[in-house]
């Protein structure tokens, strides 16, 4: 995961909503298609928690700063479109 962190997430949203309930949410999303994609986790992290798939090919760092949730996703480079777009339309379905 760290090594996803050295680099500018590949996409930023922010939520009001608290970073327990995105986290949550997204987590739930991902795990709709671990059949597909494989298991998702979820851990805390510094400000919040992080989401990442088996194998570590996605990543969802969720963290506070004031009233406002961040949200940055970071993906392997090479995989398929419509899996970084099924990652990302469960993200915009939490915020």
């Amino acid at each position: 995961m760290a090594e996803l962190r050295q680099r500018p997430a590949d996409n930023k949203f922010q939520s009001d909503k608290s970073t327990q309930e995105v986290a949550n949410c997204i987590l739930y999303g991902w795990q709709e298609k671990s059949q597909t994609y494989g298991s998702v986790f979820i851990q805390p992290a510094k400000d919040g928690w992080s989401v990442y798939s088996a194998g570590q090919l996605e990543l969802v760092d969720v963290t506070s700063t004031g009233d406002k949730t961040n949200i940055s996703f970071y993906h392997q480079g090479g995989m398929f479109k419509y899996r970084i777009d099924n990652r990302i339309n469960s993200i915009t379905s939490c915020i």
